[in-house]
């Protein structure tokens, strides 16, 4: 089996490749959350396994985690479990996100035409009388 990698990447390459600027993949590379380049100095190469581990940090920290989690995810999964791990997570943000959607509820109070309140249910009824008193204070006189 082969180990070597398939393509071969300049840091400039590899900052458009992942998104991530050359001073923050340098940071990875003293972390420890990837590993040194190929070579050293202008010479330096980093390869497909580098760009994929970028990619894997980039969305960890979209995700919401700190480096030392993420680091501790590298760690301790392996690529195809720390994959799983993302899908998991991007799918609960986003049924969250519409569960939320879904449960909240609005309530409009007109107060003239371009001037309106708008109250998250639910309202409990004695704050719902009092913006209907608002509302009603607001109004202007005919």
């Amino acid at each position: 089996m082969n180990l070597s990698p398939k393509k071969l990447y300049t840091i400039s390459e590899l900052e458009r490749e992942s998104g991530i600027r050359q001073r923050t993949i340098h940071y990875y590379i003293r972390l420890g959350l990837l590993q040194p380049p190929y070579g050293r100095g202008r010479g330096a190469r980093y390869s497909d396994m580098h760009l994929a581990r970028l990619m894997r940090i980039r969305r960890l920290k979209e995700l919401g985690m700190t480096l030392g989690q993420i680091q501790e995810i590298l760690e301790t999964l392996s690529d195809h479990e720390i994959d799983r791990l993302i899908e998991e997570k991007i799918f609960q943000q986003r049924h969250q996100t519409t569960q939320r959607f879904i449960k909240e509820t609005w309530e409009r109070f007109v107060i003239e035409e371009g001037l309106e309140i708008y109250v998250r249910h639910p309202v409990r009824e004695e704050t719902k009388k009092r913006l209907e008193a608002l509302v009603d204070l607001l109004k202007p006189v005919s």
